[in-house]
């Protein structure tokens, strides 16, 4: 049996007249005199609560005031207890944070470091002999002759005998309880009387003057420069702490006539060499510092072998460190073995006796 064909046409005009809408509708936009008037529609669905016909499904109407709606609340509150985490609370933001401070002071110590090594790679540090690591003056204390009062009263004292013995007055006496250690008569003051020899079989045999000049710590008013001078040193340098003396020796020794001599105050414990360092080939100490710091602070040793060793040319062309004392060669090796000197430090290469009265003798001490 044939199916009876059904005719839809009416039931689809009943829904485009229903919704307002047709096919054509959506489809060409020319002709809206059949579209609704949605403000004035939802005006009126509002108004009278109903819907709106023709509204998709799903979607709902929102006053623009802030009417509470039914279930608004429960929507706020929902809303609500959705966590918010600020940037500053997040655990990757705090340990951002940590990592950047501790990249920076890791910068900071590379660099340091860094700049350490490049500085002690230019300017390498040699250090000090452990006894000159600490240089003050405690070791003064108590030492008359480790200041320049006591010499400047001495050398006023002994140049004006000089200059009354030059002119037929009467030598010079000695303190109470002391000797002299020189000629008296004479119109210098050579300690033991033994300038020459020092010189002749010291000097000459264990400096080479071809090193540098030659420098005598605590000079006074000794023959040394004109000695040394005529035994083919031809550069020396004299020092002295006591100025009226250094005066002296200027006028004795013009620089006119004695070319190659110089001479300056200048305080040897304190100062050191004339700048500059390590250009001797000899350091002259003729019952100078050496003696004066055995009688009265043998603290100051230490320094005193010291500033003679920055004064040498060093190793391995080596200058020499000559000394002319009352101590015996058994009392000059117990005194150096007590001496913290450090590394480099000084040994007796030669030893003389000086003198026909057996007072004093010669030593030569270097670091080689």
């Amino acid at each position: 049996m044939a199916e009876e064909e059904v005719d839809h046409s009416d039931d689809e005009a009943e829904d485009q007249d229903e919704d307002g809408f047709g096919d054509e509708g959506f489809e060409d936009y020319g002709d809206t005199t059949g579209m609704p008037d949605w403000e004035e529609e939802i005006a009126a669905a509002a108004k009278h609560g109903r819907s709106i016909p023709g509204m998709p499904r799903g979607l709902r109407i929102r006053s623009a005031t802030k009417t509470k709606q039914p279930g608004s609340q429960e929507l706020d509150e929902e809303s609500s207890a959705i966590p918010v985490l600020k940037a500053r609370n997040m655990p990757g933001q705090r340990w951002a944070h940590w990592e950047l401070y501790v990249l920076a002071v890791l910068a900071f110590l590379g660099a340091g470091v860094t700049m350490h090594f490049v500085f002690r790679q230019l300017f390498p540090w040699v250090p000090p002999p452990p006894s000159a690591q600490v240089r003050d003056d405690s070791w003064r204390r108590g030492c008359k002759q480790c200041g320049s009062a006591w010499w400047n009263e001495f050398w006023k004292w002994r140049l004006e005998g000089e200059a009354l013995v030059k002119q037929g007055g009467k030598v010079q006496e000695p303190p109470p309880g002391m000797d002299w250690e020189w000629q008296a008569s004479g119109n210098d003051t050579d300690w033991y009387g033994a300038s020459a020899e020092l010189i002749d079989s010291v000097v000459r045999t264990f400096a080479d003057p071809g090193l540098g000049p030659v420098l005598q710590i605590g000079c006074g008013d000794s023959p040394i420069p004109e000695l040394l001078h005529r035994a083919g040193f031809p550069k020396s340098e004299h020092i002295d702490i006591a100025p009226e003396v250094i005066d002296a020796m200027k006028l004795r020794y013009p620089v006119a006539e004695w070319p190659g001599l110089a001479f300056q105050v200048r305080d040897f414990m304190s100062r050191g060499a004339p700048p500059p360092r390590r250009r001797f080939s000899a350091v002259l100490d003729k019952a100078g510092i050496w003696d004066w710091l055995q009688d009265e602070s043998p603290g100051g040793l230490p320094i005193l072998l010291s500033a003679v060793r920055n004064a040498l040319v060093p190793a391995p062309l080596q200058g020499v460190y000559v000394i002319a004392t009352k101590q015996t060669p058994a009392e000059l090796s117990d005194t150096l073995r007590k001496i913290d000197q450090g590394p480099n430090a000084f040994h007796v290469e030669a030893t003389r006796p000086l003198g026909s009265s057996g007072i004093a003798w010669a030593y030569v001490l270097s670091t080689a």
